[in-house]
């Protein structure tokens, strides 16, 4: 009896001290991103390189594997500014924000326990967006109206890598392709990610 008892409370022990040392790992992460982002398609003729940022959140499932999700503001601005000698009916200028909401998963490629670790990603969701556009009236006055861009649903996969700073934060840059019917573009982003 006493050796059943003292088996069952060593195990208790060990899964106490187990679980302690599990929790000291911190399962998730957040941290935020800056990034400049490149139009492609037809809307590159209305828009130039766009300047944003993104609220990032990572939860780790296995050792290599993360759920991501993202919350963005890009914005991107007229390629050709409305002249100021510009006559009626001219092309005018448009400029757009996009508000990517994704989710995803992040992939670590080679051994986990290293400082440097590159990844693949692939998130899915909206690209909620809104646009500008600046015309000359007839009368000669210069207006804005809403462009009424579409918010399509996309995906971006991205390559990239973290690397460990410190115990709780970690430098990511990566580069995502996002596809998203007109909205096309492509990111290049550096940011930081802090344990939670």
């Amino acid at each position: 009896m006493k050796k059943k008892l003292f088996t069952i409370v060593s195990l208790f022990i060990m899964s106490l001290i187990s679980a302690n040392l599990y929790a000291q790992e911190s399962m998730s992460r957040a941290g935020f991103q800056i990034g400049g982002y490149l139009p492609l398609g037809d809307w590159s003729d209305n828009v130039s390189a766009g300047i944003g940022g993104s609220a990032l959140y990572n939860y780790k499932i296995t050792s290599k594997i993360s759920l991501t999700g993202a919350i963005g503001y890009y914005n991107f601005p007229a390629k050709n500014e409305l002249a100021d000698d510009a006559v009626a009916d001219s092309k005018g200028s448009y400029s757009y924000t996009v508000v990517p909401v994704l989710a995803g998963l992040r992939i670590i490629i080679g051994p986990d326990d290293q400082a440097f670790q590159p990844y693949v990603s692939c998130e899915l969701g909206f690209f909620l967006a809104s646009g500008d556009y600046k015309m000359k009236t007839a009368a000669g006055s210069v207006v804005t109206v809403n462009a009424e861009p579409p918010s399509p649903f996309g995906f971006a996969p991205a390559v990239g890598f973290k690397l460990r700073l410190g115990l709780d934060v970690d430098l990511d840059v990566n580069a995502k392709f996002a596809i998203a019917k007109e909205l096309n573009h492509l990111g290049l982003n550096v940011g930081v990610m802090f344990r939670i």
